[in-house]
């Protein structure tokens, strides 16, 4: 069981660090095609059930609405939220990097920006991928093996 669930959290952090890169992906559209204010961008994000996997979405959203500066609503929102995601710290020094970026600059230059941001998370993601491929076979196989030994004592 033990192999089976680190299989399974290296699936979900595969699964949520690609969602990070369609949450990027839409930001980049809402500033490039509507030029959305960041308290309604980040409301209008929130309350898309495709994010519910990263709360930290939400939480900003949240503390910008209590009149919170995006970029402590957003380092807060990722800092409180650490622990209910399979993302890594690395991977969370990459979200990091948009707190500086939404709100101080203008439409295009916000976008590149969050290009750079989006290539590292790639990155991040190509790796997680990679990690999920080479240990989740093992994870499974050891979580079996462990089965059957343990089996083997008991009898």
């Amino acid at each position: 069981m033990i192999g089976i669930s680190m299989s399974g959290n290296l699936s979900k952090r595969v699964s949520e660090l690609e969602l990070c890169l369609v949450l990027l992906e839409k930001i980049q559209t809402f500033l490039r095609y509507e030029q959305t204010p960041t308290g309604e961008l980040m409301e209008k994000l929130a309350s898309f059930k495709m994010f519910a996997p990263l709360p930290f979405v939400k939480e900003c959203s949240r503390r910008l609405n209590q009149g919170e500066s995006f970029p402590s609503a957003w380092e807060q929102g990722l800092n409180s939220t650490q622990n209910q995601t399979h993302l890594t710290p690395k991977d969370y020094a990459v979200l990091s990097g948009v707190a500086p970026v939404i709100g101080t600059s203008d439409a295009q230059g916000q976008i590149s920006a969050l290009d750079v941001i989006r290539e590292m998370l790639n990155e991040n993601s190509k790796e997680a991928r990679q990690k999920k491929n080479t240990y989740g076979r093992l994870y499974r196989s050891l979580g079996v093996l462990s089965g059957i030994g343990l089996g083997i004592f008991l009898a």
